[in-house]
């Protein structure tokens, strides 16, 4: 299902830049990587954050996050399907 939620974000942008007058698909694509790329280098600086703060976090405090990240989780799988 990830796969296809994907799969047609893609297809909306390049849709959304196609309709501007005439664009041709190949600029559509290299503003779909564009925006791709920026988004992975964007990830991978929270990511980076992330397991930083995380190496620094006391024990007790990073077992009440993860706890926290399962309930959301479970919450998430009963509320989207």
């Amino acid at each position: 299902m990830g796969l296809e939620v994907v799969e047609g974000f893609i297809n909306w942008i390049r849709g959304s830049l196609a309709s501007l007058h005439g664009i041709s698909p190949v600029l559509a694509w290299v503003g779909i990587a564009i925006l791709l790329f920026l988004g992975a280098v964007y990830g991978g600086m929270a990511l980076y954050r992330a397991i930083k703060a995380i190496a620094y976090m006391p024990v007790r405090k990073f077992v009440a996050m993860l706890a926290l990240t399962g309930v959301a989780l479970i919450v998430l799988a009963i509320v989207i399907p």
